[in-house]
């Protein structure tokens, strides 16, 4: 089982990203996340699961700006 870490900048992105992911066999949670750059908040799903969930978010048009395998 792999994880993921996925920062998206909008709670919409969020939580259509861990709904699609939840869809696709993942266990996916939101978390609110401050933003380091000082420019407001931002958000991120954690997800584990088999699979890449970074080809399933693309392949659905979620944006996101960053992804982590942990």
């Amino acid at each position: 089982m792999r994880s993921f870490k996925i920062k998206t900048e909008t709670v919409t992105y969020a939580i259509k990203g861990r709904e699609i992911l939840r869809k696709n066999g993942f266990k996916a949670r939101i978390e609110k996340s401050g933003s380091k750059n000082g420019r407001g908040c931002s958000y991120v799903i954690e997800a584990s699961g088999s699979g890449t969930a970074e080809t399933i978010l693309r392949k659905a048009g979620i944006k996101f700006s960053e992804i982590e395998e942990i």
